[in-house]
C-alpha cells in the first residue's frame, strides 16, 4: 500500500503511511499478541504474566534472528495446517458429541433439526444465494432502484428483455 500511494501521490505519503502502520503494529497488534501469549503461559504453567511475556518476547526475537524470515514463514505454514486440521477435528468431535456417539453426520442432522433457523441463509430454498438468480439478474432497468446490491454484486441485464443490449 505505501508503494502504491508513493506512485499515486509522493514519497511523503508513503513515509507517513509506513510510520502509521509501524506504530499500529507495535502498539496494537504486537501488544495484544504478547499479552494473550503471556496469559496462556500464566494459565498453563502458573508463571507470572510479566515473566511469561518477557520469555515469549525473547524466544520470538531469538527465533527470528537466528532462523531468519524463512523460519518464520515455515512456522506460519505449519500453524495454518495445524489450525485447519484442528478445526476439522473439533468440528467432528463436537458433532459426534451432539449425537451421543452416533457419528458426526447424525450430529449434524440433529443440529439441523434443533436449530434450523440458524441455517436459513445457506439451506433455505427461498433465501438461498444459489436458488434465486433473479435477485441478481434484472429483467428491467427499473429493477435496479429496488434491488439491493448484496455482497457488491452488480445487477446483470438480461438481453432477451432489453432487445439487442448485451449482458454487462
Amino acid at each position: 500500500m505505501p508503494e502504491f500511494l508513493e506512485k499515486r501521490y509522493d514519497h511523503r505519503v508513503r513515509m507517513i503511511l509506513g510510520i502509521f502502520w509501524l506504530v499500529v503494529y507495535v502498539f496494537v497488534n504486537l501488544t495484544s499478541v504478547m499479552y494473550l501469549g503471556g496469559l496462556a503461559i500464566n494459565t498453563i504453567t502458573g508463571l507470572d504474566m510479566q515473566t511469561g511475556i518477557t520469555a515469549l518476547a525473547v524466544f520470538a526475537l531469538l527465533y527470528s534472528i537466528y532462523g531468519g524470515l524463512k523460519a518464520v514463514a515455515m512456522t506460519d505454514i505449519i500453524q495454518v495446517v495445524m489450525l485447519i486440521f484442528g478445526g476439522v477435528i473439533i468440528t467432528y468431535l463436537a458433532l459426534n458429541n451432539i449425537s451421543g456417539g452416533a457419528g458426526s453426520m447424525q450430529g449434524f442432522t440433529m443440529l439441523l433439526d434443533q436449530a434450523a433457523d440458524k441455517f436459513d441463509l445457506i439451506l433455505d430454498k427461498e433465501h438461498s444465494f444459489y436458488s434465486r438468480p433473479s435477485r441478481y439478474i434484472c429483467t428491467d432497468r427499473r429493477d435496479v432502484d429496488h434491488e439491493p446490491f448484496i455482497l457488491g454484486i452488480q445487477p446483470i441485464y438480461h438481453s432477451a428483455r432489453l432487445g439487442s443490449e448485451k449482458l454487462r
